[in-house]
């Protein structure tokens, strides 16, 4: 009884000792001074977070301790800074989005959200089309919408990313296409980038419906939209994997088949993604899993498509 006596005791010592080292908060004299030593303890969760991901089982469990903790201490510093300085903290964009960003390491989906919102809020009343921010200067109108759009697209995925994170899958397509909404209104931006985000949301919007709420005929929709918005080999190849895939993840494994097969004849040579359908046609044949492009794992056992994610 006296050695789980000390220790409990030690136990008890360190974790006090550990809030205190978290709740200690240097105070600066500026805001600017304090929002970069907040800044420097985000770098340093997401450096945490980055060496979780690659360790070993064990040591990814005590990483995983150390990740946590580290975005408490990030978090309370970006929280430090609305209390202290409420009407800079408050208007200030990268602030609200690592708290944000800090909530949704510690798996606080909703918080998250809250706070990704209020960075949306901001970055509209202060950025979005206003011509009058310092940032822009030196920068054509056309450069300016494309990094507008760019950090606007991300807040509204990270919107997306909550509620997909805490289950309200259709919540989390409507931000998707909200965003594809915005891209369809601002045609004038750099093309190349504009293709990235729409491929990318096209993607995100078929694998929900695909493998989370199986509306197999939505994500047929939503691979074939992508394909009529950008009717380059790339793209087209890529949507009709995606379209072979569906057929897969609903277990019609011949019409899968068929699918790649088509790909192969047709874009063999004038697209890189080609390869991808004879990976799959390799790997049914054989019986052995594979991962496709939107990272979803398939396998076929006796006869039957097993889809994991």
């Amino acid at each position: 009884m006296k050695k789980i006596a000390i220790v409990c005791s030690i136990i008890v010592v360190l974790t006090v000792g550990l809030n205190m080292a978290l709740s200690y908060m240097p105070k600066y004299s500026t805001y600017k001074e304090q929002k970069e030593y907040a800044k420097s303890l985000f770098n340093k969760a997401q450096e945490r977070e980055d060496v979780m991901f690659f360790a070993p089982t064990f040591g990814e469990a005590i990483n995983a301790s150390f990740s946590k903790n580290a975005w408490k201490k990030s978090s309370r510093a970006n929280l430090y800074l609305t209390k202290a300085y409420p009407k800079e903290a408050l208007e200030d964009i990268d602030v609200l989005g690592r708290i944000g960003d800090s909530y949704f390491y510690l798996k606080k989906f909703n918080e998250a959200r809250g706070w990704y919102e209020k960075e949306l809020e901001a970055f509209n009343n202060k950025y979005f089309k206003n011509k009058t921010y310092w940032e822009r200067d030196g920068l054509t109108d056309k450069q300016a919408l494309n990094e507008e759009l760019r950090y606007l697209v991300n807040i509204q995925e990270s919107i997306a990313s909550c509620y997909t994170a805490a289950g309200e899958y259709k919540k989390g397509i409507e931000m998707h296409e909200a965003t594809l909404g915005l891209m369809q209104d601002n045609k004038d931006i750099d093309e190349f980038e504009r293709e990235k985000i729409f491929r990318r949301i096209f993607v995100k919007i078929g694998k929900l419906y695909k493998t989370v709420l199986k509306d197999y005929a939505k994500a047929f929709k939503a691979y074939e939209q992508m394909k009529k918005e950008f009717p380059k080999p790339f793209y087209v190849c890529e949507a009709e994997i995606y379209i072979g895939d569906t057929y897969l993840a609903m277990g019609n494994i011949e019409k899968a088949k068929e699918v790649y097969q088509a790909v192969l004849d047709k874009y063999k040579g004038s697209s890189v993604n080609y390869g991808e359908a004879a990976k799959r046609l390799k790997a049914l044949k054989e019986g052995i899993s594979f991962v496709s492009l939107d990272r979803m794992v398939y396998e076929v056992k006796n006869g039957k498509v097993v889809v994991k994610y």
